[in-house]
């Protein structure tokens, strides 16, 4: 698959995250499952935006946040992006 970037002529807003999210959904007949946060920091750390998402079967988003958890404990690494 190739990916191409797009220039942006807006900011991204967590709305039009969510949106996207709704959308990929929709595409593959609601059978996913999705989790995350996303949060965004002022010049003081401290929190100016922020957002929790979880979709799908609840037993489900449970077993895959324990896998996360498991991979991050792994991971050596101070700063994770994976």
């Amino acid at each position: 698959m190739n990916m191409v970037k797009k220039n942006v002529s807006k900011k991204v807003t967590l709305k039009d995250i969510a949106n996207i999210i709704s959308k990929w959904a929709e595409y593959n007949n609601n059978v996913v499952v999705f989790h995350g946060a996303f949060i965004a920091f002022d010049k003081e750390n401290n929190v100016k935006d922020d957002i929790m998402f979880a979709y799908g079967r609840k037993e489900v988003v449970k077993i895959s946040i324990d896998g996360m958890l498991e991979e991050v404990d792994k991971d050596k690494n101070d700063f994770i992006n994976w």
